[in-house]
């Protein structure tokens, strides 16, 4: 990501310090707007510049969302050919 830039070793440090950084961030549902991550240095182009993509994205989003909340489900791995690894967790409510 940073192979063209000058001193990308220390910009790459920085970011990553950053974004491993708990009292900013606290937990990974905290979302980073689009100028933050430019101001911070990372290179980012908006979604809503490519329509098909973009629809794409949020329709990997939304069903990531939906499956996180009505399932069991903690964590999951899935490749484009639909195998995946699914980690499902019973919680009981008192």
């Amino acid at each position: 990501m940073f192979k063209d830039v000058p001193l990308e070793q220390q910009k790459g440090r920085y970011i990553a310090d950053w974004l491993g950084e708990n009292s900013e961030h606290k937990t990974h549902g905290r979302p980073i707007g689009i100028n933050i991550a430019k101001e911070k240095g990372l290179i980012v182009d908006p979604l809503e510049e490519d329509q098909e993509f973009q629809e794409k994205v949020l329709s990997v989003f939304h069903a990531t969302t939906v499956t996180l909340e009505v399932t069991d489900c903690m964590k999951f791995i899935e490749n484009h050919e639909g195998k995946g690894w699914f980690l499902n967790v019973k919680i009981e409510k008192k």
